[in-house]
């Protein structure tokens, strides 16, 4: 822990010193670091990785009935957001009800992630720093800097306010089958250090799970048993063009403009599958992981006797599918045996298995109504840190924080 007291050397150290930092570019720390430097506040934002800020880890659909009440309060607040979907929307579905408009899209997730990253280091007043925060420590000395905030490889930066948005990585570890491992994401180093920091400032934390679905190859699909559902927009995207070996010719990949993919399955016939798998399979602790998805086959469409999943294309230029809502936590063969049951999937192959997320989420009564820490002064907190949320929710709280930490900066706090 960094505990060593500091004295801050304005003239050597000015190159480190911002107005605002913010820990975490995800899309509430992306949102935060934009409205900040926007107002013209000098602010870095720190991450693990800065080769994909606001990677989208769920389904890649933007919108609906409330989620899109958010997208306009984003819009009429300065937010970036609906920018990216734009620019980077692959399929689009309307349901116009009375006076609302519900309109859902569909983006490319590699094109949404590249967007902001370019984006981002592109914007006056706003510079990253690729590293991991191991430690956060107040400044008493003087009212200029607040605090100090130290990486794993000794680096030190000042800042008069400090935004926390680091989702799910906090103290995260991942589950599925019999693997564990110690992430925030699939593949990705978790925030350990800052999370027994963060503890040592008397904030206390509670765990959540969260499910990440598993992908499948769009190519394994059996279409002639499957809804397909086309986007009812002209979607310009750029054709992709790929040379198929054993004909000879150039063809398009997944440029067909198709919205989501849906299929289903007997209720019964699942839960048979599922009780199978559960009767011979040693959790080894992780039975509870199961109870949310399972109750979930209850009392989706609770009128009916089947079970509906629907994928989404992970961008125009991959094979990839989302399965959304498939929140099942057993081995790569186990999931697969599972999605071989549904309709058309008979012969589907995984990608990427699916697994969840258990981390560390701030107790909410910590914070005050601007999602400002009720400990520390300047101390935001915003996204899923504070509780599992939508994308658009998740936006939503990094432009509220990053708007509430400058005005307090510009009021001299």
């Amino acid at each position: 822990m960094f505990h060593v007291k500091h004295r801050v050397k304005m003239n050597k150290e000015k190159n480190n010193i911002y107005e605002i930092i913010v820990i975490g570019a995800g899309l509430a720390g992306s949102e935060a670091g934009f409205i900040t430097s926007n107002y013209g506040l000098r602010t870095l934002i720190i991450n693990i990785s800065m080769d994909n800020p606001a990677i989208l880890k769920y389904a890649a659909r933007f919108g609906g009935l409330s989620n899109n009440v958010l997208l306009n309060k984003i819009e009429s607040l300065g937010g970036f957001i609906n920018s990216a979907i734009n620019k980077n929307k692959i399929a689009q579905k309307s349901d116009l009800g009375k006076d609302i408009d519900t309109t859902i899209n569909i983006v490319d997730k590699r094109k949404f992630s590249l967007f902001y990253k370019y984006s981002i280091e592109n914007q006056s007043n706003l510079q990253t720093r690729q590293g991991m925060v191991t430690d956060i420590e107040i400044n008493n000395k003087g009212k200029a800097i607040k605090y100090l905030v130290k990486l794993s490889d000794g680096s030190i930066f000042f800042s008069k306010a400090i935004i926390i948005s680091v989702g799910t990585f906090l103290n995260a570890a991942i589950f599925w089958g019999k693997n564990k491992g110690e992430s925030g994401r699939n593949g990705e180093l978790n925030s350990r250090i800052l999370y027994e920091s963060l503890k040592s400032m008397n904030y206390a934390f509670k765990k959540e799970v969260v499910y990440i679905s598993p992908k499948i190859d769009r190519r394994s699909l059996d279409l002639r048993k499957i809804k397909i559902l086309k986007s009812e927009a002209d979607i310009n995207t750029m054709a992709f063009k790929m040379h198929d070996a054993s004909n000879g010719y150039i063809k398009d990949i997944n440029m067909d403009k198709t919205y989501s993919y849906k299929t289903k399955i007997s209720k019964n016939v699942l839960m048979e599958c599922i009780n199978t798998i559960n009767v011979n399979y040693k959790f080894g602790g992780l039975e509870r992981l199961l109870k949310a998805p399972i109750s979930k086959i209850k009392l989706k469409d609770s009128k009916t006797a089947e079970f509906e999943i629907e994928m989404f294309s992970e961008g125009g230029r991959t094979m990839e599918l989302y399965v959304n809502e498939f929140d099942f936590v057993f081995s790569d063969e186990e999931q697969n045996l599972i999605l071989n049951k549904f309709y058309g999937l008979e012969n589907a192959a995984i990608i990427s298995p699916g697994y969840c997320i258990k981390y560390e989420r701030l107790k909410q009564e910590f914070l005050k109504e601007n999602l400002e820490s009720k400990i520390h002064e300047n101390m935001f907190f915003a996204g899923e840190v504070i509780m599992p949320q939508s994308y658009e929710s998740i936006a939503l709280q990094g432009l509220t924080a990053g708007i509430n930490a400058a005005k307090n900066i510009f009021a001299g706090k």
